[in-house]
């Protein structure tokens, strides 16, 4: 300033205390440090020289607020809604979420929540704190809803079960549990039980599972094949007739004369009539279910004489 020698500055101490005091300097700068960004500050100068001083100016200047750091993003997930919070990021008056490919949507709350999804959906969301300097940089979090319902089906042969499912979108692991039994995991897609008796039923049920949880069972029941029936037979001079006992597990039977032609039946006799006596006739018999049939009991009769 022209004629002036010398200036005085004071800030403003704020929070109602007016002014500090008037420091002299003769350089025409000022430099106030180790604000916090946001902070505002107002300085007065004055300038003199050995007449005295002149009016006062003044400026009020606030400090660069600092972008927020990133927000730590997580995510819960259901069947079919997945959502995502943060904590509270210092200097943060805002934030703005995106879901790959799509625009930001700027909000003030902390959580995001994806409804009406399907089982096993996985989706990603991006997310940035913000105040009146900028953006952070993005935080994101991928979450998939939970997977449905493995679908179950079983086969099973005379002394073992095995039951298969195929892959569940979403899931990276399974669990199985017999009647009553606990749940055991498992990454595989197959379980086996073997070395059971003819006849033997066994229900299994299988869950399909993520970071997110577990999906309702499904489950399959298998039925070992059953054993041969014990075949017996009675004859009259003109019939044979034979006779089984029900077999564990057997829902149906077949008989065959030759072994090579059957007949299905779910009863558990067989007449043959109008034979000659003396004659020798054998059925064979199978007992069979929806897993296949057992192996052959046969039995051999033969009609009376003539006049015995």
């Amino acid at each position: 300033m022209t004629g002036a020698t010398k200036y005085q500055t004071r800030f403003d101490l704020g929070e109602d205390l007016g002014y500090g005091q008037w420091s002299e300097q003769t350089g025409t700068s000022k430099t106030s440090s180790g604000l916090s960004g946001g902070s505002e500050l107002t300085l007065q100068v004055q300038a003199g020289n050995a007449a005295g001083w002149s009016g006062t100016d003044s400026e009020t200047c606030t400090t660069i607020l600092p972008t927020p750091a990133a927000p730590s993003v997580s995510c819960t997930a259901d069947a079919d809604s997945i959502t995502w919070s943060w904590p509270a990021v210092t200097g943060a008056t805002k934030y703005r979420t995106g879901y790959l490919f799509s625009d930001w949507v700027e909000q003030t709350g902390r959580t995001k929540t994806l409804s009406d999804l399907s089982a096993g959906t996985t989706q990603l969301l991006f997310v940035q704190a913000g105040n009146a300097s900028g953006w952070s940089d993005s935080d994101s979090a991928p979450c998939t809803t939970i997977p449905a319902a493995p679908s179950v089906s079983c086969t099973a042969d005379a002394d073992s079960i095995t039951w298969t499912w195929p892959a569940a979108t979403g899931a990276t692991k399974y669990r199985t549990a017999y009647f009553w039994a606990p749940w055991i995991e498992q990454t595989g897609r197959t379980k086996t039980l073997s070395d059971l008796s003819a006849g033997t039923t066994q229900l299994l049920s299988v869950q399909a599972g993520n970071a997110a949880g577990w999906s309702d069972s499904d489950s399959a029941t298998c039925t070992t094949t059953p054993a041969a029936p014990d075949v017996s037979c009675t004859s009259t001079a003109s019939s044979i007739t034979w006779t089984w006992p029900a077999v564990t597990g057997a829902t149906r039977y077949r008989t065959s004369y030759n072994g090579s032609t059957w007949t299905e039946q779910t009863t558990r006799s067989k007449t043959r009539s109008g034979l000659s006596s003396d004659t020798t006739k054998t059925l064979y018999v199978q007992a069979g279910n929806t897993s296949g049939w057992s192996s052959s009991d046969s039995a051999a009769c033969t009609t009376s004489s003539t006049g015995k």
